[in-house]
């Protein structure tokens, strides 16, 4: 009668946890599926920003290089960006980028001073590409932007909490990835407003 009552109560408690794995799965599911349409009205507005946190330089001797940080912002082959002013700004028009860059520049156009050797774009956008992939929850965004003798090919790909990956493919400079969040404008004039 014992063995009985246990096995009773060993199922019904396997049903019960069932039942709630199941409920949390669907709820999570739930979330992330609110996340994504969210984040798909932020990129179909057209007003976001990318933010990056850090860089992955493709080239490998770029982690030998003494910079005035220290090697304290190397982490591997990656570079902390944090606290520095990096971005990409986007209104399908027109973008405005600056980020840093590290790596190797294969044709020396108009890097004329130590400190613009980044990726500093104000200009047109072309070919621009939206994707949106619903089974992953995953924006794909692609455009193409131009100054002077250097074409940048700029791909983002961002899931549903807009944690981004972004990959720049430069016609003269070694391609970089870089790694932050696409956040809507607003709430960076709120943090520009605050500080």
């Amino acid at each position: 009668m014992k063995k009985i009552l246990l096995l009773m109560i060993l199922f019904g408690f396997g049903i019960i946890t069932a039942q709630s794995k199941s409920e949390k799965r669907a709820l999570k599911k739930e979330v992330s599926i609110a996340a994504y349409n969210e984040m798909k009205e932020l990129i179909e507005s057209g007003k976001f920003q990318f933010e990056a946190s850090w860089a992955f330089p493709l080239g490998n001797d770029i982690t030998k290089i003494n910079f005035s940080g220290g090697n304290n912002i190397f982490q591997g082959n990656r570079i902390n960006l944090i606290g520095n002013t990096n971005y990409i700004k986007l209104n399908y028009e027109f973008a405005n980028i600056s980020l840093p860059y590290f790596g190797q520049v294969y044709r020396v156009t108009s890097y004329n001073n130590r400190d613009d050797n980044g990726f500093e774009f104000k200009n047109n956008i072309e070919d621009l590409k939206i994707t949106y992939k619903d089974s992953k929850r995953r924006i794909d965004v692609k455009f193409i932007t131009n100054k002077s003798q250097e074409s940048l090919q700029i791909h983002l790909i961002i899931n549903a909490k807009g944690n981004t990956y972004l990959t720049v493919n430069s016609s003269n400079r070694e391609s970089i990835r870089y790694q932050g969040r696409v956040v809507a404008l607003k709430e960076i004039e709120k943090k520009i407003a605050s500080n």
